[in-house]
């Protein structure tokens, strides 16, 4: 991942937390394209939030690392979910707080998808504190994926 991305000036954030936003959307594209979730579990607290739009997660939230693990764990393993993420453009919120939308294109279900999406990483003493995914324009296929991923859960 480019490492000088063009991030807003005028805001507050800390290098060190521009950084740590930096591998955990690294590590997020990782997780996804290979399934292999360790290195963005590693950044997070042990009492992570997680929010997303997933039936696994039929409340929209869930904490603590080892429930998230189990999620990425079965989105990978059950759904074969694989995307390549494409940064668009970095966010930043707050002086703990960076967002990236990013545009995914892969397969789930054995059916192609392709969404733009965004991520916010909250950041705490150098740990993920909360991490958000909101999608956005959904494309081809999304809808058959989602209800795939009900009958799986």
């Amino acid at each position: 991942m480019n490492t000088a991305l063009a991030f807003n000036t005028a805001t507050s954030a800390q290098p060190a937390i521009l950084q740590l936003a930096q591998h955990a959307f690294a590590s997020h594209q990782k997780g996804i394209a290979t399934g292999d979730w360790t290195d963005l579990l590693a950044l997070m607290s042990e009492e992570v939030e997680f929010q997303a739009p997933s039936p696994y997660i039929p409340s929209g939230v869930v904490y603590g690392k080892q429930k998230i693990t189990a999620i990425l764990q079965k989105v990978s393993e059950d759904l074969n979910v694989r995307a390549a993420l494409t940064l668009l453009y970095p966010i930043v919120v707050s002086e703990t707080t960076v967002g990236f939308e990013f545009f995914a294109n892969g397969q789930a279900a054995n059916k192609p998808f392709s969404s733009r999406l965004v991520v916010f990483y909250e950041i705490e003493q150098g740990k993920i504190k909360c991490l958000r995914e909101y999608t956005g324009q959904r494309h081809q296929n999304v809808q058959a994926i989602l209800q795939a991923m009900q009958t799986a859960g």
